[in-house]
């Protein structure tokens, strides 16, 4: 069947013209969740917009889903709780980025050692709706590690450079990270146990 443009399922039979398959269910949701994260983003963006933190919201949140993507964390189990979250977290993040003058180096160090070593020792901490295989945890632990010290490289040269700003983002992911891992950790232990 030709995938039709005015179709609400297009994209889903593109995919399949393409042999790309997978349950029509499964594709609903990945949409439901796309959506619910653009609607998140545009909130969150506009109110930044008008608290005058939208650089921050802006360069916290790619480097904030580009990390959490592949280190895995604390997931609430209801959409509208974790929309509502998410935007409180993006907004307040961002203040604090924004009035903090700059995040103390030695802190940053300890937190970052911390981060990679929970990562190696434990990570990716995963969902319990989305179980990994053992090649995919070390794909991901591999990927979290790397995505760290890339990001440290680059905050420390922000650092150097007097772009506290960029610097304080930069930091400021990967200790958010490093929380967001450990409260999920503890979720799934206290879970198992």
């Amino acid at each position: 069947m030709k995938a039709n443009k005015n179709n609400k399922y297009y994209l889903y039979n593109l995919l399949l013209e393409n042999n790309i398959s997978f349950e029509k269910d499964i594709y609903d949701y990945g949409v439901y969740i796309f959506k619910s994260y653009i609607f998140v983003f545009c909130i969150a963006f506009i109110i930044s917009f008008i608290i005058n933190t939208s650089f921050e919201m802006l360069l916290f949140t790619i480097c904030f889903l580009n990390l959490r993507k592949y280190s895995g964390g604390f997931h609430f189990k209801n959409i509208t709780i974790c929309s509502v979250f998410s935007i409180l977290f993006l907004l307040l993040t961002s203040y604090i980025l924004k009035i903090i003058q700059t995040i103390p180096f030695a802190l940053y160090m300890i937190n970052f050692l911390f981060s990679v070593s929970l990562v190696y020792f434990f990570g990716p901490i995963e969902n319990i709706n989305k179980r990994l295989s053992d090649n995919e945890k070390n794909y991901y632990k591999m990927k979290t590690i790397i995505i760290e010290i890339i990001f440290f490289a680059i905050s420390l040269c922000f650092k150097l450079s007097s772009l506290d700003i960029v610097y304080n983002c930069i930091s400021g992911t990967i200790m958010i990270c490093f929380f967001d891992q450990l409260i999920g950790l503890l979720s799934t232990l206290s879970i198992k146990s």
